[in-house]
């Protein structure tokens, strides 16, 4: 018998691809929010600031998880044995991390949220289907659900 306590897990690995969903996504509801700024009876110069904003948040959306080439943007994922979780970022680096507890799992999409310990803030990896194989993503919130979460720190 093994005194190891953890049980042991099919090791994953997981690298993003860009998602179209998400694109459209972004796109989408960044407009709807322009024509609604466009349309409120505000200052130009207001108007004007508020739609810089828009244009710098649809562009830091957009690198950050469709074309995932800022430095710290995750670009895979990784799952030992034991269930503890690793990111590959964009600038070649790996880090261990633990999956943060306010992930989400729906049958279309997951949203997984990552602190990893360099860092002081989260990372969000969102999956679905066109990132990542269909199965997998199945296999990904059965576990989910069947363990709580995906982390054996978490």
């Amino acid at each position: 018998m093994s005194p190891s306590s953890k049980k042991s897990v099919k090791p994953l690995q997981i690298t993003l691809k860009p998602s179209k969903w998400l694109a459209l996504f972004i796109f989408a509801s960044h407009f709807i929010i322009a024509i609604i700024v466009l349309s409120t009876q505000v200052a130009a110069l207001l108007k004007l600031s508020l739609l810089f904003g828009l244009v710098l948040s649809t562009w830091f959306y957009w690198r950050q998880h469709i074309k995932r080439n800022f430095a710290h943007s995750i670009v895979a994922l990784n799952m030992d044995s034991d269930g503890e979780w690793s990111c590959d970022l964009c600038n070649g680096q790996r880090y261990d991390a633990v999956l943060h507890w306010n992930s989400i799992a729906y049958p279309q999409f997951m949203i997984l949220n990552y602190k990893l310990p360099q860092f002081w803030f989260t990372r969000s990896v969102i999956l679905s289907p066109d990132v990542i194989s269909k199965e997998l993503l199945r296999q990904m919130r059965v576990m989910f659900r069947t363990r709580g979460n995906l982390s054996q720190n978490s």
